[in-house]
């Protein structure tokens, strides 16, 4: 399994979080549209003879943005994901789709044949290398799941954000937990703070 947050989806408040990660939130690169209605993807779908590719995604999780500004823009990614009907998914906004199709985890994207089914799913941040092929199973509707990523392909990958990730979390973090909070907030910053614990983890973990 790649990079991922399992935890409950939370919309981040905290100033100190919000800034340190806005770097990691644009979405660069991308040149294909994304549509934002299952059902309508899946008619056209359909109509085109194309498998539907979901990206379920949150603004705030830094792997989903990973895969936006490092992953999505190669030229041959975006080869690929030009032969699907694409439907990014706001998890916060959209939490009856996220129960809809049992994602529990974010980023999470799922390959749907032209009559909706569940062909394939991918989870966490990927590689150039692993996305790619990730795709091509899913455009030859092959559900089986790949081995697990070797470091040394993470390691190849001039591209791979994670460790860099892991850097800006740590610095998040610092300047999170020095905060000044009032009482009412506590709460809030000590689930971001264990939050953000989890993320610099799994990004040390994926990325090493």
């Amino acid at each position: 399994m790649g990079a991922c947050y399992t935890g409950p989806v939370m919309r981040v408040t905290a100033s100190a979080l919000l800034i340190s990660l806005a770097a990691l939130a644009a979405l660069a690169g991308e040149a294909l549209p994304w549509g934002e209605d299952i059902d309508q993807a899946v008619r056209k779908a359909a109509q085109d003879g194309k498998p539907v590719l979901v990206e379920f995604t949150a603004a705030w999780n830094p792997f989903g943005q990973a895969l936006h500004e490092k992953t999505f823009p190669d030229e041959s990614i975006q080869d690929l994901l030009g032969r699907f009907v694409r439907v990014r998914v706001d998890a916060e906004k959209h939490p009856e789709l996220m129960k809809r199709f049992a994602v529990k985890e974010v980023p999470t994207l799922l390959v749907l044949d032209a009559q909706g089914a569940e062909v394939r799913r991918i989870t966490g941040f990927k590689t150039i290398t692993r996305m790619a092929q990730e795709l091509s199973k899913g455009l030859m509707g092959d559900g089986k799941e790949l081995p697990p990523e070797t470091e040394e392909v993470r390691q190849s990958d001039p591209r791979n954000p994670l460790p860099e990730m892991a850097k800006d979390m740590r610095q998040a973090k610092e300047r999170l937990d020095s905060e000044d909070t009032g009482r009412g907030t506590q709460d809030l910053q000590q689930k971001l703070l264990t939050q953000l614990d989890e993320l610099i983890k799994q990004a040390q973990e994926a990325g090493t």
